[in-house]
């Protein structure tokens, strides 16, 4: 197959490639999702099989455009691309050794005694390499040796005071980890920490408890206990000293290290490698908020070169986040005087509407002129920004179903720019249970409802117009002919009359978006 690179849904045209003869007849063409900056435009591949396969690529930067590969031979100047765990496609091979972790890492010893260490061979996709490790020690005097299993011998004549147990890969044999061990006389002294699980996995915004054993050279154990500690720790990731680790929602690092430092011998410590994974996606978001009430995150200028944006959501290592502070959608001057920005619906629909054309202009840059803001095309947000299917989302207002069936839902596919519907607007279901103070709920007693007090907290770091025709337009269309979903200036959610015969068909344009939450670190 030949693969074209897309960063979204998208009209593809015509495409070239094909192999030396530039013939896409020769090869089919298909698409590929790929958002990596300076990766190829087209593949052919996959070649190999299981965990080997690669693709042949012509370069973004340096190549000519076409296709010169084919599945049997690499031409012209194409390169080797892989695809990591993330989809995207890079000249790093995934499989490739990076680190060997040796545990315990360091280690006493009593001359006469023995000590088994493990090795675990990391991959730059951060899977475990199964080919395993070579053993050696040095400097051995007599009687000291490793054998193939990881066990080390000390002699009991052994002079040397300090040894370092060396474990190499098989694989790569440029790639090695090591211990220190100390030896010594001494059948009270401590001999190792051992930390269990050794090796684990943990979804980012969960929990993983370790244990730690601390044993004396004459086989007791030291009830002094550990010093725990986590690195390198990223947003929201620490763990407490009964051993409890938290990886937090916006952890970035692929992998973690615990470490277990006996607290009688500081000298004597242990580690534990973890693997971070993401989070499922799935159907239902989870409000988004501290841990202790004050609801979800603020994003600074900063942080996103839009001004202030609030956290309302979260979903699989993914932030609902919506634009403090409408856009203007006037060109003709008065900027942020709210009653020039108020757009009408026209019809109960949110596809091809005023409101969706308005959020798409301001992401894409496009039909924009005079006052009218727009996504700068260098703001720090485009970097985080994903797919979803907030526009086939779109719930309904003022009712209990319209609690739960518009919520929008992210890929792991980034779409910094050029796609209409990666911005959207909120549904009633998003704002009733994430960024409000009251909803109405039709038939029930009372019909205005109380939203959670995380949601009233959310609802409050934005900022929407004390007038009362001035709401939020939300992309619900209302249970009521001639309505569309609002959120209005006290925080109550219900719906506006499209009627241009009152005076409250008119409201206000605030995007949202679903991001990587690591635009947070």
């Amino acid at each position: 197959n030949v693969w074209q690179k897309v960063t979204g849904p998208t009209v593809l045209g015509p495409l070239t490639g094909g192999g030396p003869d530039r013939d896409p007849t020769t090869n089919p063409v298909t698409q590929i999702y790929d958002n990596t900056a300076n990766d190829a435009r087209y593949y052919v591949g996959p070649i190999g099989s299981g965990n080997d396969q690669y693709y042949y690529g012509d370069p973004r930067i340096g190549g000519d455009g076409y296709l010169d590969s084919t599945a049997d031979n690499k031409y012209g100047d194409d390169v080797i691309y892989y695809k990591n765990a993330n989809g995207d496609m890079t000249t790093e091979n995934p499989n490739d050794i990076v680190s060997v972790n040796v545990n315990p890492n360091i280690v006493t010893v009593i001359k006469g005694g023995t000590q088994t260490f493990t090795a675990q061979v990391l991959t730059r996709g951060n899977g475990a390499n199964s080919d395993g490790v070579t053993w050696k020690v040095s400097p051995a005097g007599t009687g000291t040796s490793i054998d193939q299993n990881g066990v080390l011998t000390i002699g009991a004549g052994e002079t040397n005071t300090t040894l370092t147990v060396t474990a190499t890969s098989k694989k790569t044999s440029t790639i090695s980890g090591a211990a220190t061990v100390t030896v010594t006389d001494d059948p009270n002294a401590v001999k190792s920490v051992a930390i269990n699980p050794s090796d684990v996995q943990v979804q980012k915004g969960s929990t993983q408890t370790f244990t730690a054993t601390v044993t004396k050279n004459n086989g007791s154990t030291d009830g002094a206990g550990v010093t725990w500690t986590v690195s390198p720790a990223g947003g929201g990731t620490s763990i407490d000293q009964n051993g409890k680790l938290t990886v937090g929602d916006s952890e970035t690092n692929a992998t973690l290290t615990v470490t277990a430092t006996s607290k009688t011998d500081p000298t004597v410590k242990s580690a534990a490698a973890v693997t971070v994974t993401a989070k499922p996606i799935t159907d239902t978001p989870d409000i988004a908020d501290d841990g202790s009430g004050n609801g979800g995150r603020v994003l600074t200028d900063d942080q996103t070169g839009d001004g202030k944006w609030v956290e309302i959501a979260r979903n699989g290592g993914y932030s609902l986040i919506v634009r403090a502070n409408y856009i203007n959608t006037y060109s003709n001057g008065h900027y942020n005087d709210p009653s020039w920005q108020i757009l009408n619906y026209a019809s109960q629909a949110y596809k091809g509407s005023s409101v969706n054309n308005a959020i798409n202009n301001w992401f894409n840059g496009a039909n924009i002129s005079g006052n009218q803001d727009k996504l700068s095309a260098t703001a720090r947000l485009r970097q985080f920004t994903v797919q979803n299917n907030a526009i086939s989302a779109l719930g309904t207002a003022s009712t209990t179903a319209g609690m739960t069936n518009g919520f929008s839902k992210p890929t792991n596919v980034k779409i910094p720019s050029g796609s209409n519907d990666v911005a959207f607007a909120l549904s009633y279901g998003e704002v009733a249970n994430f960024c409000s103070i009251t909803h109405d709920i039709r038939g029930a007693n009372p019909q205005m409802q109380p939203s959670s007090n995380i949601a009233t907290k959310n609802f409050a770091k934005i900022t929407v117009p004390q007038v009362y025709e001035y709401g939020a337009w939300l992309r619900s269309s209302g249970d009521v002919s001639g309505t569309m979903g609002a959120l209005d200036y006290t925080g109550r959610t219900f719906q506006f009359q499209l009627s241009s015969s009152t005076s409250s068909e008119s409201g206000l344009v605030y995007p949202a978006l679903w991001v990587d939450s690591a635009i947070f670190n």
